[in-house]
């Protein structure tokens, strides 16, 4: 009998992002959408807020333990304003099951610059 391959999980989504990715920057170009105009202090500033909040909020999503493989931190992979919100997307987590064994998850935090509280969404993979 031969061997059935399958597609790696996932290709369909990135696909997505990429042709969203290519859409966006042609709309910029062709001048249909003005290209967002951020400073780097005011990231900088809300990342500094922001990371405390969100990490928080995501690792009281955890049943047991979770911990970021970045250098212990969030650092989240996508970023981006919504009203007085920022919303922030990463995969650096791992979060521990009842047997003791670290899974792999998905976050969503989103961080409200006027009050400067967070929520979380968290996703095991």
């Amino acid at each position: 009998m031969g061997k059935t391959e399958q597609a790696p999980a996932g290709n369909g989504c990135l696909a997505l992002i990429v042709i969203s990715g290519v859409l966006t920057v042609g709309l910029i170009a062709l001048g249909k959408v003005s290209k967002p105009r951020a400073s780097a202090s005011n990231h900088e500033s809300t990342m500094s807020v922001a990371r405390p909040a969100c990490t928080d909020a995501i690792k009281s999503q955890a049943r047991y333990a979770a911990r970021f493989t970045t250098w212990g931190a969030m650092s989240a992979t996508h970023a981006r304003a919504d009203g007085d919100n920022t919303v922030f997307l990463g995969d650096d987590l791992e979060m521990q099951n009842g047997f003791g064994v670290w899974r792999k998850a998905s976050y969503r935090c989103t961080f409200n610059r006027v009050t400067g509280k967070a929520t979380a969404i968290v996703v095991e993979r």
